[in-house]
């Protein structure tokens, strides 16, 4: 169940968020990632700063996809498929993801982090390969 506004999202309460309407101001991989915050499993309230917490962590990963370099990534992506693998927690996934962007913005030495950091991504359906997408489409 989602709720809105303190109520359950519902056709008959009118009180629904439409994707297509958030397409018009926030990039879609930015509301996938706001989306992928709960799990599945378990309720949640939907609230604007969701999106925005989605599009702060899309930027910050973005901009760790631009780097050459950073840490070792195989334990973060030990951390990703483990979650996966547990009930698909993708809000445990994402927090490893979001700690190896983090990690790879503070530096290091090993190349593979970029490469690793975007398939991660892919595998989560975040495609960190191309820039924010323009909005109002």
């Amino acid at each position: 169940m989602v709720a809105y506004e303190g109520e359950k999202m519902s056709k008959s309460l009118r009180n629904l968020v439409f994707i297509s309407d958030l397409r018009k101001t926030a990039d879609p991989r930015a509301i996938r990632l706001a989306l992928m915050r709960h799990h599945y499993r378990h309720g949640f309230e939907w609230y604007q700063t969701d999106l925005e917490e989605g599009t702060a962590l899309l930027h910050r990963l973005l901009a760790a996809s631009e780097c050459t370099s950073g840490p070792d990534p195989r334990p973060f992506a030990q951390r990703v498929r483990d979650a996966i693998d547990d009930d698909l927690d993708s809000p445990r996934a994402l927090d490893a993801l979001d700690d190896l962007a983090s990690a790879i913005l503070s530096g290091g030495d090993d190349p593979t982090a970029r490469t690793a950091l975007c398939e991660l991504g892919q595998l989560l359906g975040v495609d960190l390969e191309r820039p924010i997408a323009p909005t109002g489409d």
